[in-house]
């Protein structure tokens, strides 16, 4: 076997017993529990806090101490750290006792960077890293997916989660780590402390740094000639303690300026630090989501699924992870459109999960979250690795993890702790956000779901190509056929399609129409994929015409879901720049893509567009139903269409639901006359809807400053839709 498949096997076995806490999932629910009897607000303030603090101030001593020992020692003590951790909560513990515990959790995650640190140690072929690296991220999420599935399965069994056991169990596997890190081969030479005999041997020759040329994809080595040594002199004994030292810090510097002197390596070591921030706060405080989310709904009969969904989120990661470490892309070319893409969707998910009460979206989103987080922490440190000195990948990954480190203290001093900002845990999910509207449906929530919406809805790439694809080999018709006889029908049809579509919005309350706007720019896009004829594209275009003038429909659902006007000026600021950040990020890729490729795939854009408007429809399916419409459902306009009650003996007077009581109990031969009469309600109801119509324009254009600027808006509008004309224009100078 190979070198690096053996170490790689190692590692693998390792990673795997180290994740094997089946109590994880389930931590938050068991602090809660009788068995400790914590609050929600203590697991995140006195707790947690603890194990915070313990990895700020160890992580840089631990990886000192992991070269010093050359990294199997802190491998051995890692796994005994983890069963100090989980000692301390056994058998009803005190409060200190578990803060205890928790700063030994800090030095078992901060010893994590000596596990990368031994791979990446013991294989010497720089080709092999990204397989390395997938296989041992793979390995973690492998023996965290066992891990939750068996704490689920359990929790399942019992009806409750066997606390006890599944700390036990937790114990074990921390054991077997310890047992496993003892056979592991031995790490021959220190990076940073050599024995005295190696410098003396090394003291005169050359020295290789890595230097990586972008342009050929490959490592050169450029060989520096050493200063010829001075001849030996004397030196006294005490000195030589201190001359090491300064070399140590001085040799620590050199390589730490060495590595970051390289921007594509810093670029990845700043969103590698970022997101590992971000992702410990959420691993940490996710499943006290799980328990506050439970209590804020006082539902006492549900059944937690933690275990599932951690189970779920490791295995799809893990599956992520190793098909990314088999992918052969130039990743210094396609890398900041992989990292900007997977970044966007994981704030996405994590907005979800943060405004969303149901738990079963919760762990939809956070599944999506950690699929998402696992592929691009493969590639960054894959690509870091790639680009590093091979003494400085210890130093440089825990740099990197003591910066997210950082980051998560900072964020638990400042905001869960209250020194900074004083909240609670609710205000920490809701930022002094309003209260229920629409079945305890906030105005966050909402302005959420819209911003998705309209964020997705944009994200069309094909657009700012849309002339030249028509103009090109695979349509081949003219810019004036372009203008006259396929933009024409698209405006034609916002035209006679306009004023419907706001009735049927109206009619139908919203929501219908955003999923049929999606189909229909499904339908638009599908319309010039391989080689469409003109009436194909024409077809299309009367499709485009409902898709843009049912762009009204999203921001009247946005006001029907939201009663109180104080929001307005907020909510449709949010939507508007979701709307546009949408089109940024979908032109960008658009440029982006054809800047790398060459030239523009027209192809691939509409079928990306396709998948925008796929999204964008499914999206809008999850949206929560609005109870009143404007005109056709509310209470005004069904208070003033009461239907006639018949003549009957007994007279009534209060609406609807007493006049159907009346029809029924009339004859049989009587039945023709109650369907004439629900024809005449429906056309009094739309008599009053457009009386209701006329008179609201009427009042609306009664204001001088409202007429002003409709008028500027009309114009202002009416020149932006001309986009598309002006890009002909430009295909014409080109």
């Amino acid at each position: 076997m190979d070198n690096w498949k053996k170490i790689s096997f190692l590692v693998g076995v390792f990673a795997f017993l180290r994740e094997f806490r089946p109590i994880e999932p389930f931590y938050a629910a068991y602090m809660t529990s009788p068995y400790i009897n914590c609050t929600v607000e203590q697991i995140p303030t006195e707790l947690y806090a603890v194990g915070s603090y313990s990895m700020f101030v160890l992580i840089i001593i631990i990886f000192l101490v992991t070269d010093y020992v050359r990294y199997k020692p802190v491998l051995i003590v890692d796994g005994f750290g983890g069963v100090v951790h989980y000692i301390a909560i056994t058998n009803r513990p005190s409060k200190l006792r578990i803060q205890f515990g928790q700063a030994f959790y800090g030095f078992f995650f901060s010893a994590e960077v000596a596990l990368f640190g031994y791979l990446y140690a013991m294989v010497e072929e720089k080709e092999f890293y990204q397989k390395i690296t997938g296989h041992a991220r793979a390995a973690t999420l492998t023996g965290k997916f066992f891990s939750s599935c068996l704490s689920q399965m359990l929790a399942t069994y019992y009806g409750t989660p066997p606390f006890n056991a599944l700390v036990y169990m937790s114990i074990f596997g921390m054991s077997s780590t310890t047992i496993w890190a003892i056979f592991l081969p031995k790490v021959k030479q220190s990076l940073y402390f050599p024995n005295k005999k190696k410098v003396e041997e090394t003291s005169m020759g050359q020295s290789t740094v890595t230097i990586y040329n972008p342009e050929k994809y490959k490592d050169s080595q450029l060989s520096i000639e050493a200063a010829p040594n001075e001849e030996k002199v004397d030196k006294p004994e005490n000195n030589e303690v201190v001359e090491a030292e300064q070399s140590l810090i001085n040799t620590l510097y050199n390589d730490f300026k060495q590595s970051y002197s390289d921007p594509y390596v810093r670029k990845l070591c700043f969103w590698w630090a970022v997101a590992m921030g971000g992702y410990l706060q959420v691993y940490a405080y996710i499943n006290v989501l799980y328990t506050y989310v439970l209590e804020e709904n006082k539902d006492t009969e549900f059944t937690l699924y933690n275990g599932a969904a951690e189970s779920l989120n490791t295995l799809t990661g893990a599956l992520s992870a190793f098909a990314i470490s088999k992918v052969k892309w130039n990743w210094y070319s396609v890398g900041d459109i992989f990292f900007t893409v997977g970044s966007v969707i994981a704030a996405i998910v994590l907005l979800c999960c943060v405004y969303c009460r149901n738990l079963w979206y919760i762990y939809a989103f956070y599944i999506i979250y950690g699929m998402v987080y696992q592929t691009m922490l493969t590639i960054a440190e894959s690509e870091v690795a790639k680009r590093l000195n091979k003494k400085c990948y210890g130093l440089i990954f825990g740099f990197n993890t003591f910066i997210a480190v950082c980051i998560n203290t900072i964020i638990i001093y400042g905001v869960i702790q209250g020194h900074f900002i004083r909240i609670n845990i609710a205000q920490q999910l809701y930022e002094g956000g309003p209260n229920v509207l629409c079945e305890s449906t906030s105005v966050r929530v909402i302005s959420l779901f819209v911003c998705v919406f309209a964020f997705v809805r944009e994200l069309r790439p094909i657009e700012p190509f849309y002339a030249a694809y028509m103009t090109s080999p695979a349509i081949n018709i003219t810019l004036t056929q372009t203008s006259r006889d396929v933009y024409a029908v698209g405006a034609y049809s916002c035209f006679g399609l306009i004023i419907i579509v706001f009735l049927i919005t109206d009619y139908l309350k919203y929501k219908p129409v955003l999923i049929m706007d999606g189909i229909c720019g499904i339908i638009t896009y599908c319309n010039i994929v391989g080689h469409p004829s003109l009436l194909r594209l024409q077809i299309g275009q009367v499709f485009y015409g409902f898709f843009f003038s049912s762009e009204v429909a999203y921001f009247g659902y946005l006001y029907a879901m939201t009663d109180d006007k104080r929001y307005y000026q907020r909510i449709t600021g949010q939507a508007r720049a979701a709307c546009l950040s949408g089109k940024f990020l979908s032109s960008l890729f658009a440029q982006t893509v054809s800047l790398v490729n060459g030239s523009v795939p027209y192809v691939e854009l509409v079928y990306v567009s396709v998948f925008g408007m796929f999204f964008s429809a499914v999206w809008a399916f999850l949206m929560p139903d609005v109870t009143n419409s404007v005109y056709f459902h509310n209470e005004r306009s069904e208070s003033i269409d009461q239907p006639t009650p018949p003549v009957t003996n007994t007279t009534s007077s209060s609406g609807a639901s007493k006049t159907i009581e009346n029809i029924e109990s009339q004859p049989s031969n009587t039945k023709i006359a109650k369907i004439t009469n629900k024809e005449i309600n429906k056309n009094k109801r739309l008599g009053q809807v457009l009386l209701y119509l006329k008179k609201d324009f009427i009042r609306s254009y009664s204001d001088p400053y409202v007429i002003k600027l409709c008028l500027w808006w009309a114009f202002a509008f009416g020149a932006y839709v001309q986009g598309p004309l002006l890009r002909i224009r430009l295909e014409n100078l080109n």
